[in-house]
């Protein structure tokens, strides 16, 4: 690990739990990925947000969700941009996905996460970072970006 991983790691816990939970989904690792999540979690995937869909909810909704990504990509995040803010992280990856055959396809994605206590209590993803922004500035303002929609 780089130095300038450490040092920021050391200055801001939540960016280690953010890179450990990007670690243990390419790792394919659910019960490492699940411990880093608050029983009572929120997920809003991206994939659901396009779709309208609803949060998933809890372990279970962990679970859900990330079997409907595994089940149907073979997909890797790169954690690219890690800014915390307060209780708040937003991540800006690059998502790599192939679908069977196919060579797949790469994005960058917004993702905002909400760790007040060490463990994560919400993940809101977005199709783009400025989504993610809007949905971090709702939030500080006290709005919930989930009522929103």
């Amino acid at each position: 690990m780089a130095e300038q991983s450490r040092t920021a790691i050391a200055s801001d816990p939540n960016i280690g739990r953010v890179l450990e939970l990007y670690e243990a989904f390419n790792a394919r690792d659910f019960d490492r990925l699940v411990a880093l999540y608050d029983q009572d979690v929120e997920i809003l995937s991206f994939a659901a947000e396009v779709e309208g869909g609803r949060p998933y909810q809890g372990h279970a909704g962990v679970r859900e969700w990330y079997e409907n990504l595994v089940g149907t990509f073979d997909m890797v995040i790169e954690a690219g941009a890690l800014l915390p803010y307060r209780r708040l992280l937003l991540s800006i990856p690059t998502v790599h996905v192939k679908v069977g055959a196919d060579l797949g396809s790469s994005y960058e994605q917004g993702i905002l996460y909400e760790i007040p206590r060490g463990l994560i209590t919400r993940s809101l993803g977005y199709k783009d970072v400025s989504s993610a922004l809007r949905a971090m500035a709702l939030i500080l303002e006290g709005g919930d970006p989930l009522s929103e929609a």
